[in-house]
């Protein structure tokens, strides 16, 4: 595979102001992805008991040979009653099952849980492809948070999906159990493995050990992972297996939350949930796990906490351009599912960095894609654990979400809390749906009817004489664009009333001028843009 042909191309985007000189009456608006009403995956097969979907236990992927979409997710069967007066882990074998089931579709929308010979459920087929038999004891024991990946350095068939993944085993309280200051809950920090497949379905696990900047096979529960194809690495997003272990001090009585207290005054007191990114050339061998994303206790509130992330590559810079100050780094995107722990709910926010280490939110840290009306499936919950996957012009984000709070069904009974779901594990329901977005328009620059926008960029290398615009106009909009050197002037053949104008809606709209000037043009050159009723997403010389 030609790594270079997964690099993408360089682009404008407008999620900061690097590429930005002055504005003039126009504002930074960030797109809100239109959800499907109904989910596409949900339980509809009498062997599975919770497919736990609702936040980052699964991944969808479109195969780059096939176009197939694949989708991997986590059956859980726990005893949420089984944690009364118990300290277990509410993974803890003594509570709780987890095994992956796999389904497909051949365009995204429509999926199949095909019914195969390796787990049967009553003498019948299921769509069930590793972990332990529900119907029988099995030694395999447990499989949570798997993320999957296609690997695009892999040049073995057979190794073609990789897979990384919690391995709880029935005897791990007694090796991996850990508690917090207080002795009120455990934690079974069970080690992440590394498993591999051909076809997304036959899984091998591979034998050795992985190894986490020193931490051994140990992480979070959650996992994300990808690959970055300008670095050649793979990137797992996940969290520190012991973020959360700090001293409550004195003052702290023992109760039976299952939450645990935030010190906002403290940094060296942070437990909270939050990102970490750790790097692999070889998917065994991983960097020091570093810090990249969490909340702060000044713009977020005190109950809100990052829960995991999935980001990817949406421009790169070219070679020639990276001494340039206008120019210097990339462009990465991430969407990042947001816990609010008092009101026990998740939804995600849209977040940019332009080196895959400093991250930044946006819209005003408001949801990028939000909880669902009253009585929705999901109204409680939303997340997105995987890459969204772009078709023709239109980008689907896939997203878990939630009828029921994230752990009040679980912990409930053993916090005794007066709630349907905590009485009641039927009302639990999770699934996936899409929510659809046009593609690469996350955020834009607008203007209204009223008054001309005005946008004059940073120098910027043109590469050719081609401009490519992604852009919506209104009935009576228009983005009108006219090239200037550095100095200030106006190209011959490019000013703004030599320039055909731009009105409609377009994600690659070839911009063009009426008489351009045959010449080449300078090497680095400004844009003069003018807009009235419009939006304005990015752009791109080539």
């Amino acid at each position: 595979m030609n790594l270079n042909k997964n690099i993408p191309e360089e682009k404008i985007f407008f999620f900061d102001n690097r590429s930005i000189e002055f504005v003039q009456d126009l504002k930074r608006t960030v797109e809100i992805p239109n959800k499907y009403k109904e989910p596409i995956i949900r339980k509809d097969k009498p062997w599975e008991r919770l497919p736990y979907i609702a936040n980052s236990v699964w991944t969808i992927i479109q195969d780059s040979q096939t176009g197939e979409f694949h989708c991997w997710y986590e059956d859980w069967d726990v005893n949420p009653t089984g944690l009364i007066g118990s300290k277990a882990d509410i993974h803890d074998p003594s509570v709780a099952r987890s095994r992956l089931c796999y389904a497909k579709s051949s365009d995204g929308f429509n999926w199949l849980k095909p019914e195969l010979n390796l787990f049967l459920h009553k003498g019948k087929e299921t769509n069930v492809i590793l972990g332990p038999s529900f119907d029988n004891n099995t030694d395999f024991g447990s499989i949570h948070c798997p993320s999957v990946l296609e690997d695009p350095l892999e040049k073995n068939p057979l190794k073609k999906f990789k897979m990384i993944f919690q391995h709880v085993l029935a005897n791990d309280r007694n090796q991996f159990k850990i508690q917090d200051n207080t002795g009120r809950f455990e934690n079974l920090q069970s080690p992440m493995r590394l498993a591999f497949s051909p076809d997304g379905i036959n899984w091998e696990i591979e034998p050795q050990i992985l190894n986490f900047g020193g931490l051994g096979p140990k992480l979070g529960d959650v996992v994300v992972i990808s690959f970055d194809p300008k670095f050649g690495r793979y990137v797992l997003n996940t969290r520190h297996p012991d973020a959360w272990k700090i001293d409550y001090g004195i003052f702290y009585p023992d109760n039976k939350n299952w939450s645990i207290p935030y010190f906002p005054n403290n940094l060296d007191q942070n437990n909270k949930r939050r990102i970490y990114r750790t790097y692999s050339y070889d998917l065994f061998n991983w960097t020091e796990l570093t810090e990249i994303l969490a909340a702060d206790s000044t713009d977020d509130n005190l109950d809100d906490s990052f829960y995991s992330m999935s980001s990817w590559m949406v421009s790169s810079t070219r070679p020639e351009t990276s001494i340039h100050p206008s120019r210097k780094l990339d462009l990465y995107v991430g969407l990042a599912n947001v816990f609010h722990q008092v009101d026990n709910t998740l939804d995600v926010q849209l977040v940019f960095s332009r080196d895959g280490h400093n991250w930044n939110r946006t819209n005003k840290r408001q949801p990028f894609l939000n909880n669902g009306p009253s009585n929705s499936w999901d109204q409680y919950q939303v997340a997105v654990p995987s890459t969204p996957i772009t078709i023709n012009d239109k980008t689907l984000i896939f997203y878990g979400g939630s009828n029921t709070h994230h752990d009040w069904w679980i912990t409930g009974p053993r916090e005794n809390l007066d709630i349907p779901e905590a009485k009641d594990t039927s009302l639990v329901s999770h699934g996936i749906g899409i929510a659809e977005i046009g593609y690469d328009r996350y955020i834009c620059l607008e203007t209204n009817n009223l008054r001309e926008g005005l946008l004059v960029t940073k120098p910027l290398q043109t590469g050719s004489k081609h401009l490519t615009v992604n852009g919506q106009c209104n009935e009576n909009g228009y983005i009108s664009i006219e090239v200037l050197t550095e100095n200030g002037e106006i190209i011959n053949g490019f000013s703004k009333n030599e320039s055909k104008g731009f009105q409609g809606n377009s994600i690659e709209h070839e911009y063009q001028w009426t008489n351009p000037n045959n010449q080449a043009l300078p090497n680095w050159v400004i844009l003069r843009i003018w807009m009235k009723g419009s939006k304005l997403y990015t752009l791109r010389w080539g």
